[in-house]
């Protein structure tokens, strides 16, 4: 039996249908018009060209995100990178590009 498992459920199975199918990059953007589709080529730059296995935009780098980003979710996410760069360590991590399985 099916069930919904949210956001992050399909993100993690359309991971892993890419993988499976033997898919070469997948690019997932919310459809809350909180991303620019613009900024895709430079997130999708680095992996095209093989240099990282993954990157990550963050939208609260944005000049307009205090104006465009509701509040409470704005302060929530920033809240929550905080708390996860506490328990990481990756104090320095802003713009991360990573390379999964290394050279």
């Amino acid at each position: 039996m099916r069930t919904n498992q949210g956001v992050g459920g399909a993100i993690a199975t359309g991971y892993k249908w890419c993988r499976d199918h033997e898919i070469d990059v997948a690019v997932v953007m919310a459809g809350d018009a909180q991303m620019d589709p613009a900024d895709l080529p430079a997130l999708l730059a680095p992996v095209v060209a093989d240099e990282v296995d993954y990157t990550k935009g963050n939208r609260l780098f944005t000049g307009d995100a205090w104006n465009a980003i509701p509040r409470v979710r704005y302060l929530g996410n920033s809240m929550m990178s905080l708390l996860t760069k506490i328990a990481s360590g990756y104090w320095h991590v802003a713009r991360l590009t990573i390379r999964l399985y290394g050279d």
